[in-house]
């Protein structure tokens, strides 16, 4: 399972279906606010029945997010015992090299501009599926 952390209904239409095309057997979970996905995944670390919904694999993670921001939600994610492990890519229209650099000093995986055109996305999509599902080996989350 993939979790986007995303506030734009377009681009987290258009980052969903990109990922169906690329993969279809990974379901992405969207959330339009960081405090609605922090407060998911504790419920999941939480949980300790035997049906627990399993935690993500991968999260794809915007910067510029009402309430909590994209900054703070990964400094969250990376700050928890039972998150830190899951892979977090920004997907961010930043082009700031500060922010850049800021973002992985808080733990961040991977950083990719948002592409303007849907025909980009869907090829960048495509390769950041293949590298985490099919090319690197991450850690088995917690």
């Amino acid at each position: 399972m993939i979790l986007l952390i995303e506030d734009n209904p377009v681009d987290a239409e258009a980052i969903t279906r990109a990922f169906s095309v690329s993969n279809p057997n990974h379901s992405v979970t969207w959330f339009e606010t960081g405090d609605d996905a922090l407060r998911h995944l504790n419920l999941i670390v939480q949980d300790d029945t035997e049906t627990k919904p399993e935690l993500p694999r991968l999260i794809i993670l915007d910067l510029n997010l009402p309430g909590m921001d994209g900054r703070d939600v990964l400094v969250s994610l990376k700050s928890s015992e039972h998150l830190k492990s899951i892979p977090v890519v920004v997907l961010s229209s930043t082009t700031s090299a500060i922010e850049v650099t800021k973002v992985y000093a808080n733990g961040a995986n991977s950083f990719l501009r948002k592409p303007i055109s849907f025909e980009s996305l869907s090829e960048m999509i495509h390769f950041t599926n293949q590298y985490w599902f099919d090319i690197a080996v991450a850690p088995k989350v917690l």
